[in-house]
């Protein structure tokens, strides 16, 4: 039932889009929705998608979305300090386009001062 948000979401969207066009500001935002949780070695969901047939978007929001999850109290779990997220996201590589994880590993400190910023 979880992994159905994906699709849920592209179709919310997909909704509001109509009569928009395709180059609606939505376009962006359905790609985001439905691919976010596909990974670069292609095990993700829910097409199994993977390297460059996921939008560029979609990869940047997934680093984005498992650092958070990682990095925030659930009701299942306890948050992880930013360097317990940054150690689970090294050994997780293959989720992750090489290219954006680069850029956060190069700038993680600028993730973990936002994230205090604005917890």
């Amino acid at each position: 039932i979880m992994k159905t948000h994906a699709q849920i979401g592209y179709e919310a969207l997909e909704d509001a889009s109509k009569g928009l066009g395709d180059d609606s500001f939505l376009t962006m935002a359905k790609d985001i929705a439905l691919y976010h949780h596909e990974r670069w070695d292609g095990k993700g969901y829910p097409t199994g998608k993977k390297e460059s047939e996921i939008p560029l978007s979609a990869r940047i929001v997934c680093l984005g979305d498992i650092y958070d999850a990682l990095t925030s109290k659930r009701p299942y779990k306890d948050a992880f300090t930013h360097e317990q997220a940054k150690r689970i996201m090294e050994e997780e590589f293959y989720r992750f386009d090489p290219s954006i994880l680069k850029v956060f590993l190069d700038n993680n400190g600028d993730f973990d001062r936002i994230r205090k910023q604005f917890a």
